[in-house]
């Protein structure tokens, strides 16, 4: 089991494993700037799918948001 911990410099994501040995430690703009480089790829095949940049981004963040509360709500649910 891997726990995501936010460290006290909070450029930096640090995941833990059970043992709290750190296994990685990723600069956060690196993943910011890994997901903006996924979400370009899927809104170029989807545009190219006919779906207007508007209904995407639409679309976009509505799953968001609801990823968010789920992740909130699972946990809340292990606490």
């Amino acid at each position: 089991m891997f726990l995501t911990l936010m460290s006290f410099n909070r450029d930096l994501k640090m995941s833990l494993d059970s043992n709290n040995n750190v296994t990685s430690a990723v600069p956060r703009r690196a993943t910011r700037a890994r997901v903006e480089i996924a979400m370009t790829e899927l809104i170029d095949n989807l545009q190219r799918e006919g779906f207007l940049v508007e209904e995407i981004a639409l679309a976009l963040a509505d799953a968001s948001e609801d990823y968010v509360i789920l992740l909130a709500n699972e946990k809340v649910s292990t606490h």
